[in-house]
This record gives structure tokens, C-alpha cells and sequence, in this order.
């Protein structure tokens, strides 16, 4: 019994007759033979096919156990910085002024962006394992670019470096 050149076993037939086999039985027993070949090889391969889709259940198991343990340990001290951030914006830790509000206020604004890049990171994982579909929508660039450049504006400024938004009004992206 062979497949695909590897010897899978011995198939032995005997008869009683002195004649032994004629050609027809013959041609008979090696169809028979080559089928016993490819159904054992199949079985083979089905059973290591089998054994492979749980390494990988477990492997994707694996992996979304790690996805939210990672994603509670970044949300956690987030949500913590959101909260503290809040009490010093609102003034309840002590007088706050305008221009520190302000920075308030993007800090507060980055940690929430925070919060969604570790949701759309779950996202991500959870559209790998369960085909969630995507939606397009319209992103206003100018709008990001000019809430980017707002946050360095005060470094840049301390280094003498100017820096301006020059992206026509219109530009939009869909993402």
C-alpha cells in the first residue's frame, strides 16, 4: 500500500488454489490496494488537519486573552488620568489657570484618543476572529493636522521653529 511514493503498509491476499490469481483479479486487487492507500492517507491527513485546528483555537484563545488583558492594563491607568485630569480642570485640586485649563483639556483629549486606539486595537482583533465588516466614513484631515500641529505648537515654539497647517480646505480622506 502506497501514496504519493510513501509505503504505508503490506497488503497480502492468499488463495487456496494452486493457480493463484489471474490477470483480472490481479488488476482487481491493485485498485483495491491503491483505494486502501488513498483513504489511509486521508484519514492521515484529516487527523493531523484536526489536530492542527485546535493548536489553533487554542493559539486564537491565546491570543484574545492576552488582547483584553492588555487592553484593561492600558484603559485602567487612562481612565485614571481622564479622572484626575477632570478634578484639576474643574479646580477641586487647587486654582487652575486659563492657559493650564487649556492643557487640561488636551491632555484630556489625548487620553480619551488613547482609549479609542486601545478600542480600535479590540476592534481590529475582534474583525481577525469573527469577520466583523468595516464601515467607511469621512475624515476631516484638516482638522486632525490642525489638532496635531496645537499640540506642538509650545515645543516647537520653545526651539524657535515655526509650524504651519497648509493643506487645502477641503482635503478629506474616507478611512
Amino acid at each position: 500500500l502506497a501514496a504519493k511514493g510513501e509505503v504505508l503498509g503490506v497488503l497480502s491476499l492468499f488463495t487456496k488454489f494452486r493457480d493463484g490469481f489471474g490477470a483480472e483479479e490481479m488488476t482487481f486487487f491493485a485498485a483495491l490496494s491503491s483505494q486502501a492507500s488513498m483513504a489511509i492517507r486521508n484519514s492521515e491527513l484529516y487527523e493531523e488537519t484536526t489536530r492542527q485546528a485546535a493548536r489553533l483555537e487554542q493559539t486564537n484563545k491565546a491570543q484574545a486573552d492576552f488582547t483584553a488583558m492588555m487592553a484593561h492594563d492600558l484603559r485602567a491607568p487612562l481612565q485614571n488620568t481622564i479622572g484626575v485630569v477632570a478634578m484639576m480642570a474643574d479646580g477641586l485640586l487647587g486654582p487652575v489657570t486659563e492657559e493650564q485649563r487649556k492643557w487640561l483639556i488636551k491632555v484630556d483629549e489625548t487620553s480619551h484618543h488613547l482609549v479609542d486606539l486601545v478600542s480600535d486595537f479590540l476592534d481590529v482583533s475582534r474583525i481577525e476572529a469573527s469577520g466583523i465588516s468595516l464601515v467607511n466614513e469621512k475624515l476631516e484631515t484638516n482638522e486632525i493636522i490642525g489638532e496635531t500641529l496645537e499640540s506642538y505648537l509650545p515645543h516647537a515654539g520653545a526651539k524657535n521653529v515655526s509650524l504651519r497647517n497648509r493643506t487645502p480646505a477641503s482635503l478629506s480622506i474616507y478611512a
